[in-house]
């Protein structure tokens, strides 16, 4: 197994077109390759183009995974993924813009994530974008605020999403306090410059973005953004869909004891998945980002 790096630094985010981001990404510290084709896992895309001359291009393929500076690796605890991060920046609101295109064969694998954001040292994001199987054959945009313990499931279907660019601006209050711009809502979606009624940002719900526990973290340590292909406790699908196809892995469990939010920890059927020659492998996964922004005002077109 190709062992890869999995994070992409990004000092600034002030423009909305890619090739203007670019220039802010360290060099990786090795070969980021997918796995299943030999391709690179992030690159310029010049044929695929929501704004400027190209977008950026992120894949994943079976068993990529890889560290952080910190020593945490995704490779031993049932994760894979490939991400741009920006700084921890100290911030009581902001407004995210990002464009996603979705391949039409893009597999989600139960969940996929896209984009999020953490407070340093804590574990779960506060909030995550993913694209998520709904049980019942269908694919869906969700959003969990994971520190609260809550999920808004089913929002946009993917089926809307496939073979073209969807564009999409997040607010989001930080210190639970309503902003003027955007009326009495703590959290605030639109897709494609319409506002998106989602249940549980309801006011008698939604009654704050963070946990009470995290709150006096995130006044010191801030909050970072990410955005790409994440995918936790693969060995799930794999398992699943393995005996399907007529083959049973020799796994022990697995209880992931820094589990997210107010579940606190979470099973699944072994930390080392990549370590497994499974007979129905993870598939591919390929997402194009492009007009990637944070700002602490309400863009025009919103207004």
């Amino acid at each position: 197994m190709k062992f890869i790096t999995l994070l992409f630094f990004l000092i600034h985010i002030s423009s909305s077109y890619a090739e203007e981001l670019f220039g802010y990404l360290e060099l990786p510290v090795s070969a980021e390759i997918v796995s299943s084709t030999g391709e690179p896992t992030f690159s310029k895309e010049t044929e695929i183009v929501r704004e400027g001359e190209f977008s950026e291009k992120f894949m994943l393929g079976h068993g990529d995974c890889g560290k952080g500076e910190d020593g945490y690796s995704d490779c031993n605890m049932d994760r894979g993924r490939v991400e741009r991060r920006t700084d921890y920046v100290n911030r009581h609101k902001a407004f995210y813009t990002f464009s996603i295109y979705v391949p039409k064969d893009f597999n989600p694998t139960r969940f996929t994530s896209i984009a999020q954001a953490k407070i340093k040292k804590v574990r779960p994001p506060v909030w995550m974008f993913g694209l998520a199987e709904d049980g019942m054959g269908g694919i869906f945009l969700n959003l969990e605020f994971n520190t609260i313990g809550r999920k808004c499931k089913r929002i946009y279907p993917i089926s809307k999403m496939y073979d073209k660019w969807t564009d999409i601006d997040f607010f989001v209050s930080y210190k639970n306090k309503y902003d003027p711009q955007v009326g009495k809502s703590l959290a605030t979606l639109w897709i494609n410059k319409k506002r998106v009624k989602v249940p549980c940002f309801n006011k008698n719900v939604l009654k704050n973005v963070i946990s009470k526990k995290e709150v006096g973290q995130f006044k010191s340590k801030a909050v970072n953004f990410k955005y790409g292909i994440y995918h936790s406790y693969v060995s799930r699908w794999l398992y699943i869909e393995n005996i399907k196809a007529g083959y049973k892995a020799d796994v022990k469990g697995w209880i992931d004891k820094t589990g997210k939010g107010k579940s606190g920890s979470s099973k699944s059927y072994t930390n080392e998945p990549w370590k497994i020659d499974w007979k129905l492998k993870m598939p591919l996964k390929t997402l194009y980002f492009d007009r990637i922004k944070i700002s602490d005002k309400m863009p025009d077109y919103l207004k």
